[in-house]
């Protein structure tokens, strides 16, 4: 049975992955104090060399940036460096809008900048982060056993491009499958090993159990169709279009396959599945009428082990997506934190980052965030009691996230909303019947061209 203490990091990190860049909005626990048990040498460098320093924040608005807020009054004390904060909404671009107009003008206006992990190619195209690499490796800045191969692959892919760290993991989630643990025990049934057995247990409960659905995934018109397609896109294919390129895919076969599967999958869905929102989808799972979900990490604790609105807490088991023809990959969405190219107090900023993110404090940056990011702590009992299956998914999840970035590929393409928007309208067409997987890819293909040609 689930903890409660473990639903309260969850609750406050309300990402729903509705839509690509909206992550962990709400509120925060208060910081838990521990005592000092004096200055270490690492400390007293840092205080010796940067006590008086002033760094500029500029950070959204969610409990991620609030428990780094929370921890620089702690490194102040500890060092006398201060902070000045730049608060912008996560929504509608102010943040992003803030950022590459401060860097535009230069004069280095921001030493630290959180930023989204589907901007991170265009800062550093626009050359507006610095490589970390040498920061990281240098031990008179950085705080004793950072360790930062600890850092789950999944999440360090995302802040690297080219071979080069530019941001570090902040907070973010990717998707796993939950499945009913007393059904499958009940018919025999065990973890599907591939997408095809995934689509042939969902039609066994939706055909052989009376009141029992299989899948349930977000099929709405727009960008929810298109969110849930994402899970399954990469499975088959490079995606909608060739991400270095611009080339339109989605009236390659490999994509028009990946829209048929999604097709058969969500046909083993409940009545209504055709307007599901995420929300929907999770009430769906949470109230018993499915056997099988996938959706976002957030979702879990928010609905489906809230012991206050689901009926199936404790009875749901959790699993990385299974591999699809072209291999596993996963979505990965989410917030970094990195230093600014313009920055005059580079070396204090990484002292800082360095100590924040580090692995003595991931635990601490849970309690304060609700975010894990470092394999240590997906591993750790504190964090993971009562709910080790899920924590074992989400991880191995973020794992196969790191496959794209080897791909030079990101869940989310780097193209106008627009495309998402004309690639989920077309694809909930042809579920509703109203004409075929690849005369829906034809056409959206040739939309996205109008789009991209703009």
């Amino acid at each position: 049975m689930q903890n409660i203490r473990k639903l309260v990091p969850y609750l406050i990190a309300a990402l729903l992955l509705v839509c690509p860049m909206v992550l962990f909005a709400g509120g925060q626990k208060e910081a838990v104090q521990t005592p000092s048990e004096g200055p270490t040498s690492w400390e007293d460098t840092i205080r010796e060399r940067y006590s008086g320093v002033t760094l500029n924040m500029s950070v959204a608005k969610h409990p991620a940036s609030e428990a780094i807020r929370e921890l620089a009054r702690e490194f102040t004390g500890m060092t006398g460096v201060k902070f000045k904060w730049d608060v912008a909404p996560e929504t509608s671009g102010g943040l992003r809008n803030k950022q590459l107009m401060a860097i535009s003008m230069g004069g280095g206006t921001y030493d630290i900048m959180v930023v989204d992990t589907f901007w991170i190619t265009e800062y550093v195209q626009k050359d507006a982060l610095k490589a970390l690499d040498p920061l990281i490796n240098d031990p008179s800045i950085t705080v004793p056993d950072y360790d930062f191969e600890d850092f789950n692959a999944g999440y360090r892919s995302s802040g690297n491009r080219g071979g080069t760290q530019y941001a570090l993991p902040l907070a973010g989630a990717t998707r796993v499958v939950g499945y009913r643990k007393d059904l499958f025990e009940q018919y025999g049934k065990e973890e599907p090993k591939s997408l095809d057995e995934l689509l042939e247990l969902a039609r066994f409960f939706k055909n052989e159990v009376p009141g029992i659905n299989g899948m349930t995934m977000r099929a709405r018109q727009g960008i929810q169709f298109a969110s849930a397609w994402l899970q399954l896109l990469y499975q088959f294919s490079d995606g909608f279009v060739d991400q270095q390129t611009n080339e339109v895919l989605i009236d390659t076969a490999p994509v028009v396959r990946s829209l048929e599967y999604f097709i058969d999958i969500l046909e083993t869905g409940p009545q209504g599945i055709e307007s599901f929102g995420h929300e929907e989808s999770a009430t769906a799972f949470a109230t018993g009428q499915v056997a099988l979900w996938y959706d976002g990490t957030p979702i879990v604790m928010r609905w489906i082990e809230n012991p206050e609105s689901s009926e199936v807490v404790g009875k749901v088991g959790y699993m990385a997506p299974p591999p699809g023809p072209e291999g596993a990959y996963a979505p990965l969405a989410g917030w970094l934190i990195g230093i600014s190219n313009q920055s005059k107090n580079a070396e204090a900023a990484w002292a800082f980052l360095s100590w924040a993110t580090s692995k003595e404090n991931a635990v601490r940056y849970y309690e304060l965030s609700g975010a894990v990011n470092r394999d240590s702590a997906f591993n750790n009992p504190e964090i993971t009691e009562g709910m080790e299956d899920f924590y074992s998914a989400y991880q191995q999840s973020l794992t196969q996230a790191a496959n794209l970035g080897k791909k030079d590929l990101t869940w989310i393409p780097p193209v106008p909303t627009e495309v998402l928007t004309t690639a989920g309208d077309f694809g909930n067409k042809a579920f509703l019947g109203e004409m075929t997987a690849q005369e829906a890819c034809e056409q959206a293909a040739k939309q996205i061209e109008s789009i991209l040609e703009q």
